[in-house]
């Protein structure tokens, strides 16, 4: 019929659409060994660096869980390699004050058009006792600090090929020395890069751009305060970025009628910076983070067992250099010439794990995620699916075809009804 065909093509039309608007890159990806050192390699692990090569440039990312796990991403010409220098002497890090194991420096061999930078700076445990989900409803005496640079992180699997990059970190054997206390339980760290437009599979299923890298957090099983009855985790996320340094970061919400990828997620919320306008480049440049307001509370990744995530307001940094300094953002951003940290953007921001009547976090078996997209441009749009958009015009069409057939019906009786008196005559 033809209303089948007409569907069947607008179909496809769709499809085609959706999947030829972007650029492909390529990448490539290298192990780079952390110094000299054995300490530093055994308690942190090596350098990431991927090279996502498009026809007109490239974006580099350097990943690190030297301290504070942190990505470090520039944008430049094609063909760009990194120079990294580590520290003549080196000693094992005894406490976060201690940064011998990071980098000296970070140079890239084409100059950055555009760089930004993400890190974990903290991750928060509260004592949610009036069961209200906000952290920021809490003095210090309800809320402990854990420093990421007190896991010792390992390697847990890596995947690659031209066009995916993962690779799953894991933090485990917490130990402070400064108060002498140890946690029992991990954190694992999943980092993607990817050189195409697709949605990734995992669960909450973000739609990703050739332009973005996307972190999934998850605390797992991981042994809680014993003194808190009841007891929520939240971590503070570092951002640095060229721009305006006076800029705000507000946070948005844009609604989906679409939950095929993510069951009962309907909203997405984004963080951008101003766009900036660069010499010889049409378009406008920023970074963005992207997530979907949603946690899981266990590793089946189902809408029946998650909860709420809470997102604060972004908060100038007053301190630059002491907040950056044990991340991979120091080496690089410290010795751009001509220019000093103070001329960055440098901002925080929370964001925490739980709502209220959610039985907060299990210290036996508890599970916590967060998955968020970093990118730089914009974000890409959220798509009502092929599938749905099939289902939507069928059901458009389904009220059209007893129409047609009841005036073809009409019509075929009329023609015969008329060879019948023309026949008779």
């Amino acid at each position: 019929m033809m209303e089948v065909r007409i569907l069947r093509r607008t179909f496809f039309l769709i499809l085609l659409v959706q999947t030829c608007y972007s650029v492909t890159r390529k990448l490539n990806v290298i192990e780079i060994s952390n110094n000299e050192d054995e300490n530093c390699r055994q308690k942190y692990g090596p350098l990431y660096f991927i090279t996502a090569e498009g026809p007109d440039d490239s974006i580099n990312y350097v990943w690190s869980f030297i301290h504070n796990p942190s990505v470090l991403v520039t944008l430049t010409q094609p063909s760009t390699n990194v120079t990294i220098t580590w520290p003549k002497v080196v000693k094992f890090p005894s406490g976060p004050d201690d940064h011998h194991c990071n980098p000296e420096s970070i140079q890239f061999s084409k100059e950055s058009i555009y760089s930004y930078g993400i890190s974990l700076q903290k991750i928060i445990e509260f004592n949610d006792i009036n069961d209200t989900g906000y952290m920021k409803s809490y003095n210090s005496s309800y809320v402990n600090i854990l420093n990421p640079s007190f896991f010792k992180w390992r390697v847990q699997s890596s995947n690659k090929s031209d066009q995916d990059f993962e690779l799953e970190m894991l933090g485990d054997s917490y130990f402070d020395p400064n108060t002498n206390i140890k946690r029992n339980g991990n954190i694992k760290f999943m980092a993607n890069v990817f050189g195409s437009v697709k949605r990734f599979m995992k669960e909450p299923s973000m739609l990703h751009s050739e332009n973005s890298t996307q972190i999934d957090l998850t605390i797992d099983k991981f042994e809680t305060n014993s003194t808190f009855s009841k007891s929520r985790f939240a971590v503070e996320i570092l951002l640095v970025s060229d721009g305006n340094i006076n800029s705000s970061l507000p946070v948005s919400e844009t609604s989906t009628l679409d939950d095929q990828y993510a069951p009962g997620v309907f909203k997405v919320m984004k963080l951008k910076t101003p766009l900036m306008k660069l010499p010889f480049r049409e378009e406008n440049v920023g970074m963005y983070l992207e997530w979907r307001p949603i946690s899981y509370t266990s590793n089946t990744r189902v809408v029946t067992d998650s909860t709420e995530v809470k997102h604060y307001k972004t908060e100038k940094s007053l301190e630059p250099t002491l907040d950056i300094i044990s991340t991979i953002l120091y080496p690089y951003y410290s010795q751009i010439p001509g220019k000093n940290l103070s001329e960055f953007i440098v901002q925080k921001f929370n964001v925490s794990f739980g709502s209220k009547g959610d039985s907060f976090y299990d210290k036996d078996h508890g599970y916590a995620s967060w998955t968020f997209l970093a990118g730089y441009s914009s974000p890409l749009d959220e798509q009502i699916s092929s599938l749905t958009i099939l289902i939507i015009s069928i059901v458009v069409a389904l009220p059209v075809v007893p129409i047609l057939l009841y005036g073809s019906l009409i019509f075929y009786r009329r023609i015969t009804k008329t060879d019948n008196e023309f026949q008779n005559f």
